[in-house]
């Protein structure tokens, strides 16, 4: 079986989660993330108090799997290697000298397995999981033997931050926080309950046949070009996180572990590529601690929301189409066209000089800038009067524009003129088309319409498929898609922008009279 392109698989699982979920309350996204971790063969972390369901949610898990072999194990600080991978064969290290264990039953020959307080386990305990969850291998005795666990399930009401566990931590792929019951109404359904629920095997349990041939096809899978610059940038923001706080740290290990995961996320879809509507498992898979939850799931929300159709739409290149279509029209449609300015020469910053026609030369008058600009107004400007560069009286004189363009006024002391420079500039002057410059930008214009209008369809149609894969997919709610969405509409919104300025060119040039 390559990709699962039938919906038949889909519908199987959708049935084993509703098989799943009986008899639980809010307890949805652990189940279905929970099912993910044993389909991609990952381990998976619970941190919650003690009677929040956690070895129910495992026992369960168990029950999707045909005839699947369970170990649970509460551990406690005298808890010994024989309690958890069997005890020693007597028998074979009497008879055959051989240092064995007895395994059938405990955690070596279990396919789904449930450690409680797993923190409680001692470090030569923790060191022997460590090569059972990353190879999935066991040595008993001088044998190294694959064991069957399709997925291990820790639980714990903390999380331990020190060197001896920090390695251990990090082959927990997803980690949940499962908290008592808060829907008031969920509770009382919980308490009217007369026990747990029992638990029988899904109908249609996977077999392990199925198991393996499933794991191996998903692995084909590629990443769409959107998902990997995402996790890519995502990547680049925890390291900046990380170089100032080492809990945001993720391991390369752990990020390959992520991309498996979401390559079985998107093999039970039907679907030949992960692409970004996956991405909402990484959340629950690179934060370290209850400390650090709240600015991981932030730092995804903006990498997501940027990130959106990165790879098919992009809005500097249609910006820059934008830009190549002014400069064509500027060059096409316009004249540069010298001009002289006249600046005003600012003293102290907020005094413009007043230079009388006729002036007492041992007298400098200055009026305030701002005083200039209701001189129509007013009717009159009142002079700072210096001699020999010192501030001497103020005087109050009626005066007017005789030439407002070249600064010049009466009245006072005198015609004179405001002190300014000239500068060259250049201004645009229209000039009439020719035939065939119209036809040229006739011809580029409809061009960045075509473009624009193509993008947004796109975004739309994207939006639609999210939205779709959103509201049936088996591991994620739909709710969580929200950033995704905002990015994909925020970018709709950029290219409608550019597309509202390319109208407006094309009014203001006459351009959609050429749009035949």
């Amino acid at each position: 079986m390559g990709n699962v392109s039938e919906t038949k698989v889909y519908q199987r699982l959708e049935n084993i989660l509703s098989h799943l979920l009986d008899g639980l309350y809010e307890r949805e996204e652990a189940v279905r993330l929970s099912l993910l971790a044993a389909l991609s063969g990952k381990s998976i972390f619970y941190l919650g108090p003690p009677g929040v369901a956690k070895s129910l949610i495992a026992r369960k898990i168990a029950s999707a799997f045909k005839d699947a072999d369970f170990f649970e194990y509460l551990m406690g600080r005298f808890s010994t290697p024989d309690e958890i991978f069997g005890p020693v064969s007597i028998a074979r290290l009497k008879h055959e000298d051989s240092y064995s264990r007895n395994i059938e039953g405990y955690l070596p020959g279990a396919d789904i397995v449930f450690l409680d307080e797993i923190w409680k386990s001692s470090p030569p305990i923790q060191n022997t999981l460590l090569a059972a969850l990353n190879e999935r291998t066991f040595r008993n005795g001088d044998e190294l033997i694959k064991i069957p666990m399709k997925c291990f399930i820790a639980a714990s009401n903390e999380i331990k931050d020190d060197d001896e566990s920090r390695a251990f931590w990090d082959r927990f792929l997803i980690r949940l926080e499962i908290t008592a019951i808060r829907d008031p109404e969920f509770f009382k359904d919980l308490i009217r309950t007369p026990s747990d629920p029992e638990i029988t095997e899904a109908p249609l349990a996977i077999t392990p046949q199925e198991w393996s041939q499933w794991l191996d096809s998903s692995r084909t899978l590629r990443l769409s070009d959107d998902l990997v610059g995402m996790i890519g940038a995502l990547r680049q923001s925890m390291n900046t996180e990380a170089s100032e706080d080492g809990s945001f740290f993720i391991s390369d290990r752990r990020w390959k572990q992520i991309a498996e995961l979401l390559q079985t996320s998107a093999y039970f879809h039907g679907r030949n590529e992960a692409n970004m509507v996956d991405a909402f498992i990484i959340p629950h898979c690179i934060w370290n601690n209850a400390s650090n939850r709240q600015r991981v799931e932030e730092i995804f929300s903006e990498e997501i929301s940027r990130m959106m159709f990165n790879s098919s739409i992009n809005v500097i290149a249609l910006q820059q189409k934008v830009e190549s279509l002014k400069d064509a029209v500027n060059s096409r449609a316009y004249d540069d066209q010298e001009v002289t300015q006249f600046i005003p020469v600012r003293y102290d910053g907020e005094y413009f000089r007043f230079i009388p026609d006729q002036g007492n030369g041992d007298e400098d008058y200055r009026v305030w800038a701002d005083d200039l600009e209701y001189l129509d107004e007013r009717g009159e400007l009142e002079l700072f009067v210096y001699k020999s560069g010192n501030f001497y009286r103020t005087e109050v004189h009626p005066m007017r524009w005789t030439d407002k363009e070249n600064w010049k006024l009466s009245g006072g002391p005198g015609s004179g003129i405001i002190e300014h420079q000239n500068e060259k500039t250049f201004t645009r002057v229209a000039r009439e088309l020719s035939t065939e410059d119209r036809k040229i930008l006739g011809q580029e214009y409809r061009n960045r319409i075509s473009r624009l209008e193509a993008a947004i369809s796109h975004i739309d149609a994207e939006l639609a498929s999210c939205r779709e894969q959103g509201s049936t997919h088996l591991f994620i709610p739909s709710h969580d898609l929200s950033p995704l969405m905002e990015g994909g509409r925020d970018k709709k919104q950029s290219v409608q922008q550019l597309l509202a300025e390319v109208l407006e060119i094309g009014r203001q040039e006459g351009l959609e009279e050429q749009d035949a």
